[in-house]
């Protein structure tokens, strides 16, 4: 369920039971949904709109302003790198805001860095291809030279506006990192729908104050967005398949360890896993290690002897198992399990399964002894 303003139990929980942090971060939200429901109804009450500018203005960026301080509170406490980078955009939109009502030129820097700011945010949560992330950057930096000499909407401006609006919404659409990122990118793509629309048929108060209001949804979503983290809780054997695909096009010798082993080693092939257990050969760990960024793998820890457990918001938690060859000359292993504890591996324990229309290396104790238990 969606809600404008964190839920005070998300926010304690997220604080660590804090009431303090969860009390303010609660109050900034609602002093800026109050301040934007005041300043839009005082369009209506105005009779010169002109005369009205300057206190729109305060009150717009009284508004941002808020909720980017609300946002910088959570990401202290939630520091990935997609929060990191979508701070300084959020401040980039913010001025950017401002300036644009007195000169759209002298605003496209500040929306251009805003852009790209959230380009690469995008970028952390979204796995598209290299050739994408070129057209989002370019497409972005492209619209900034149009700005400062154009102001219509079909000129090259308007264009590359629409072409950058459509792939970079169409991103944030498809994040793996959240609800609130997801729905903020689908409003902000109405959002200048309605903008479009407003400066082609109808420009008046109503028309600004709809076009406003689905902005400041969309930025208010991305703000709330901090605070939830949707954390990929299961993996799936489509996740394991990924996974093994993405290692071999990297040349890293991996064997699927614990539970799922022994899983696929009887043909169980329909289950689901809090987890996943992949043992490596520690000579490689160097290998090991660009093949774990390539898959967007993050090291939230890192025991002693090798063992790590990681996270990756599209493949879930994975334990890398280390396996020492070194200690003996004839094919034996000692692998760390991540239990921590440390077994004597033979030859035997390393086996294949085929499955996925491919074989996939097994490391399971007793593996043929299991599977005549199993026909039994």
């Amino acid at each position: 369920m969606f809600s404008l303003i964190p839920k005070f139990d998300e926010l304690l929980k997220h604080f660590n039971n804090n009431r303090k942090l969860s009390t303010i971060v609660f109050e900034l939200f609602a002093f800026g949904i109050v301040v934007f429901v005041v300043n839009n109804t005082a369009m209506f009450m105005v009779e010169d709109i002109d005369s009205y500018s300057v206190p729109r203005v305060i009150m717009r960026l009284l508004t941002s302003l808020s909720w980017i301080i609300a946002t910088l509170i959570g990401c202290t406490f939630n520091r990935t790198k997609r929060n990191m980078l979508l701070l300084p955009g959020l401040f980039m939109y913010m001025i950017g805001d401002a300036v644009v009502l007195f000169s759209i030129p002298k605003s496209a820097p500040l929306y251009g860095l805003g852009h790209i700011f959230l380009i690469i945010s995008i970028m952390e949560t979204t796995y598209i291809r290299r050739y994408q992330l070129v057209i989002f950057a370019v497409t972005s930096v492209l619209t900034i030279p149009f700005l400062l000499s154009n102001t219509g909407v079909f000129t090259p401006t308007g264009i590359l506006g629409m072409i950058y609006s459509f792939l970079c919404i169409w991103a944030m659409s498809s994040s793996i990192s959240n609800r609130y990122f997801r729905l903020a990118g689908i409003t902000f793509f109405i959002s200048d729908l309605a903008g479009l629309a407003r400066l082609v048929v109808l420009d008046n108060r109503i028309t600004y104050v709809v076009t406003t209001f689905l902005y400041y949804l969309a930025t208010i979503l991305l703000c709330v967005s901090v605070y939830n983290s949707s954390k990929k809780e299961v993996v799936t054997p489509r996740d394991l398949r990924k996974v093994l695909s993405l290692a071999d096009e990297h040349s890293v010798r991996v064997w699927l360890a614990g539970r799922w082993a022994v899983n696929m080693l009887l043909d169980r092939r329909k289950f689901y896993s809090e987890y996943m257990e992949l043992a490596y050969d520690l000579s490689e760990k160097d290998k090991l290690m660009k093949w774990l960024g390539s898959c967007r793998y993050d090291v939230v820890e890192e025991y002693p002897d090798g063992l790590m457990r990681c996270y990756s918001e599209k493949f879930g938690t994975l334990y890398t198992l280390p396996c020492d060859f070194s200690k003996k000359d004839d094919g034996s292993a000692q692998i760390t399990t991540s239990h921590k504890t440390k077994l004597d591996l033979d030859e035997g324990f390393f086996t294949e399964v085929r499955l996925f229309g491919r074989s996939i290396p097994c490391l399971v104790p007793g593996g043929d002894q299991i599977r005549e238990a199993e026909k039994a």
